[in-house]
This record gives C-alpha cells, sequence and structure tokens, in this order.
C-alpha cells in the first residue's frame, strides 16, 4: 500500500504516453478490484468475529460505515455481500511464523460503483484474473 501511495503522491499524468496511461488505467483497476475484494472478506470476518461490540457500536454495520465513511445502507450490502461470498482456500491457509496470521496495515478504504462491480471483482480475484 505504501508503494501505491508513494506512486501516486508523485504521479504525473502528463510525463507519461497515451499508451503507458491506459496500461496504468489497467493496473489501477486491478488493484481497486483487489482492495475491494479484501475488504469485503477482512469486513464480514470482523463482523462475524462482533468486533463492534469491542468499540461500542449497535452494529457491524454501523462499525463499518464509521471506520469507512460510507452509509450505513452500502455497509450492511458490503457485509452481506461478504456473508454470500464464503471462504476461499487460499484464506484459510496460515500466513505467518507459526501459523499465525500475519497483522497487516489497514488499506484504504475503495468504493464500489455497486455490488455487482464487487461481485466481479471477487470472481475475478478468485480466478487470479486481472
Amino acid at each position: 500500500m505504501d508503494a501505491i501511495a508513494g506512486f501516486v503522491s508523485e504521479f504525473e499524468p502528463g510525463r507519461y504516453s497515451g499508451e503507458d496511461a491506459a496500461r496504468l488505467v489497467t493496473w489501477f483497476t486491478r488493484a481497486e478490484r483487489l482492495c475491494a475484494a479484501g475488504k469485503t472478506l477482512a469486513a464480514t470476518r470482523a463482523a462475524a468475529a462482533n468486533c463492534h461490540q469491542t468499540t461500542g457500536q449497535r452494529s457491524a454495520a454501523h462499525w463499518l460505515a464509521g471506520v469507512t465513511g460510507e452509509s450505513v445502507g452500502n455497509a450492511v450490502e458490503l457485509l452481506r455481500l461478504g456473508e454470500t461470498l464464503g471462504p476461499t482456500p487460499a484464506l484459510t491457509r496460515p500466513t505467518g511464523p507459526a501459523g499465525c496470521p500475519r497483522r497487516v496495515p489497514r488499506p484504504t478504504p475503495v468504493r464500489w460503483r455497486s455490488i455487482r462491480t464487487a461481485k466481479e471483482s471477487y470472481s475475478k480475484w478468485q480466478k487470479g484474473t486481472p
């Protein structure tokens, strides 16, 4: 995430050819979809673990809306989507030493144009396609 943030903070589109800019659009779109899928899966897990209770929020949707800056309605839709996706093999394997999950920095919130877009992003992410 720091690499992307660093790139974007110094990004000067006029220094790129049209062809290179088009490639960057493809790259940023893929990154956006991956982040959206990760956000959905992480939010669903946090909701299942009742993380909202430790922060005093009324519901998982209220907690998520507070974290992302989105509406409670969008948060409800995202959590519903996450519940329909189910686990993936890559996410059920331990990723850190001694079987512990690795701690990663919290990603910058990404907004989708629709739940359909999020489902498509997740499907592409599962298949490993951009």
